[in-house]
């Protein structure tokens, strides 16, 4: 089966004619099923190297805030301050809705986790 003159070895392959370019850029007119499917495909693998990349400075962020978050376990033991503060919780959660929230609760738990486990650590 070819797609628009391409087949799909060299559709998979990226190579194309000259032939096959000219279908690229100018589809046949009452669209061609086949050229509307290898564009959609194209436009969702662009999508989703596009949510890769977000996905990793998603990953990168959380892995610097829980650096931050060991920070302040560490400083409130040294301080004798407690791990969670009821107060400043409320007040960041209060706005949060939906998805974000539960979102939010997880980061927190975690976080709030770290936070235990330098509490829980011995001085040296």
């Amino acid at each position: 089966m070819r797609l628009c003159g391409i087949s799909p070895q060299s559709a998979s392959r990226g190579t194309f004619s000259l032939h096959d370019t000219y279908f690229l850029c100018h589809p046949r007119e009452g669209g061609d099923p086949g050229y509307n499917y290898f564009i959609m495909k194209n436009k969702l693998e662009d999508l989703r190297k596009r949510i890769d990349k977000i996905d990793e400075s998603i990953i990168t962020l959380l892995a610097q805030r829980m650096k931050i978050v060991k920070k302040i376990g560490q400083l409130k033991k040294k301080n004798n301050i407690p791990a969670f503060d009821e107060l400043r919780w409320q007040k960041i959660i209060k706005s949060k809705k939906g998805f974000v929230k539960k979102i939010w609760e997880i980061i927190h738990d975690e976080a709030l986790n770290i936070e235990l486990a330098c509490a829980s650590k011995k001085s040296l």
